[in-house]
């Protein structure tokens, strides 16, 4: 029986009433997907601290991204801003094209960026 990979960031699709939570290991490939219900607060709150504390938790500057921010940083996560212009386009963390509903997968980090306090991550073409 084999143990599952660990995860090296997790990519978040905000929508108004749940997130969509998209897990991958050092490779970008998936390792789980999650959705998040943004009415039961607690639930959520729960569900964020069993990801592995201080990984990178990336989504978009959206219309209320502040709030989970904040809930990510509680939970000893480490929130960071992606370029939602880039992200848009990208194929997922399993290499299937899809759109940026589910494109949570696709986003790793900017080698040329400066980290600010959420950081700047860029979405990226995952090699064949």
């Amino acid at each position: 029986m084999g143990t599952l990979p660990k995860v090296s960031h997790i990519g978040c699709d905000l929508h108004q009433n749940f997130t969509m939570a998209t897990a991958c290991d050092a490779q970008n490939r998936l390792v789980w997907r999650q959705r998040l219900e943004h009415a039961d607060r607690p639930r959520l709150r729960a569900r964020l601290e069993t990801w592995p504390q201080g990984t990178p938790v990336i989504f978009e500057a959206s219309f209320g991204w502040g709030w989970f921010a904040d809930e990510v940083q509680a939970a000893q996560l480490e929130p960071h801003l992606a370029r939602s212009r880039q992200a848009a386009p990208r194929p997922s963390c399993s290499s299937v094209r899809v759109n940026v509903g589910t494109n949570t997968g696709a986003i790793a980090p900017s080698p040329n960026s400066r980290r600010n306090r959420l950081g700047n991550w860029n979405a990226y073409e995952k090699a064949s």
